[in-house]
């Protein structure tokens, strides 16, 4: 139930610092007995409010370790955006959720995966397996089974350039999906250079 109620105040933006320091207490003591659901919650209700809590994050990090088979694709990529979101790097974590989730790729869609690959990128995870997810991203472009939304572009052009470049990975992406999405990225950012010169 305490997952539930963090949730409920980070969907209202609502911060309540004494409120989320007695769960975080809490949550470190039971962290054993969570879901995936509730961990994931719980991370991102934290991050989504922007309150920070390391003692939390480092605990239930070895629980999602433990559990990570039981844990939804949605229950990761929460997971992982809100390490990411409060820049908590933990390379065992996330280098446990890329093996994971290379063996389960067929059943993922693409909007988790490319939220997944974003995150890491934005925590600069230094992660060794990437490569086959961003193999099956191509494969299932190819085959016409990937959709993405503008944003969905957008983060997979951050994510592709910065495995690649910074990353030192080899993650290759057909040139059609890569033109596709670095015109997204140049018109976001046209924008927004455009707007903070007015």
């Amino acid at each position: 139930y305490l997952a539930k109620i963090v949730w409920a105040f980070a969907k209202l933006d609502h911060d309540s610092p004494k409120l989320f320091e007695a769960v975080s207490a809490r949550v470190i003591r039971k962290r054993d007995k969570l879901n995936p659901r509730d961990i994931a919650n719980t991370l991102w209700a934290y991050a989504t409010l922007d309150h920070d809590s390391p003692d939390l994050f480092e605990a239930v990090s070895a629980r999602v370790i433990n559990k990570l088979d039981t844990f939804e694709s949605q229950d990761i990529t929460d997971t992982v955006w809100a390490y990411a979101t409060l820049g908590y790097d933990n390379s065992d974590l996330f280098e446990a959720i890329v093996s994971e989730v290379v063996t389960k790729l067929e059943k993922w869609n693409g909007e988790d995966i490319i939220k997944l690959v974003w995150s890491l990128a934005l925590i600069k995870a230094n992660t060794k397996s990437i490569t086959p997810i961003f193999s099956h991203l191509s494969t299932q472009h190819q085959a016409n089974r990937l959709i993405l939304s503008e944003e969905e572009m957008y983060q997979l052009h951050q994510a592709h350039l910065w495995f690649n470049i910074e990353g030192n990975e080899n993650c290759l992406l057909p040139k059609d999906l890569t033109d596709k999405c670095l015109s997204v990225f140049v018109s976001r950012e046209d924008i927004a250079y455009v707007r903070n010169d007015l």
